[in-house]
């Protein structure tokens, strides 16, 4: 099974200077560890998966016009960092074109993880708005999507926000009972100023239990 390995000789390419050198080596020891974690994968993800990884901007936006077309959802991890690349506004939007069209809900678990580990709330909040604006189905993680609210800053919270009040259908009421009270022990200790958004996501949740 072929490895996905790092292409080397391009130091004019944007990816090679430390910063993002260390990334894309970084993304390569993901994708490798999710190939050898299972049996087979198709010629065209390993394909794109080379693309999405090159250090080369034409390969990268060939690669994110095949992952729109018939990406997987653990491609999500290099998008969202595509997402985050100031160096070339095509990427960035391509990246984003993906992450706001979205249909596969597998990704939303993908998406969840990535999105922790953002530190910048502009891109932590942009990216958080993937979640509505791709239209998926967000009921089953309403207590992942009350804790990014929890530990976020002021404009991912209102995106958190965004998310539960667009929540539609069925819903766990166990999970959003959890969720009020996650709330309501951090309102406990938290600065007044911290707490606005807070405290309107605790109503839409209550809201949710009532139907």
């Amino acid at each position: 099974m072929m490895l996905l390995t790092p292409k080397v000789g391009l130091q004019k390419s944007f990816y090679f200077n430390y910063k993002y050198e260390t990334f894309s080596l970084n993304l390569i020891k993901s994708f490798n560890e999710k190939i050898m974690a299972v049996k087979q994968v198709s010629k065209k993800t390993q394909e794109t998966s080379f693309l999405l990884l090159s250090a080369n901007e034409n390969e990268i936006l060939k690669g994110l016009k095949q992952a729109k077309e018939h990406g997987s959802a653990d491609m999500i991890p290099v998008i969202v960092k595509l997402a985050q690349f100031e160096g070339n506004d095509s990427i960035t939007k391509s990246s984003y074109e993906i992450l706001y069209n979205l249909k596969d809900e597998k990704s939303i678990p993908f998406l969840l993880e990535e999105i922790k580990k953002i530190k910048d709330d502009s891109y932590k909040a942009a990216i958080t708005a993937s979640l509505w604006e791709s239209g998926l189905n967000t009921n089953n993680y309403i207590e992942e999507i009350t804790e990014l609210a929890i530990n976020s800053e002021y404009l991912t919270c209102l995106e958190c926000l965004t998310i539960i009040e667009n929540i539609k259908g069925d819903i766990d009421s166990e999970k959003v009972e959890n969720s009020i009270k996650s709330i309501g022990d951090h309102l406990i200790h938290a600065k007044k100023e911290d707490t606005v958004l807070l405290v309107e996501l605790k109503k839409v949740l209550e809201t949710l239990l009532i139907g």
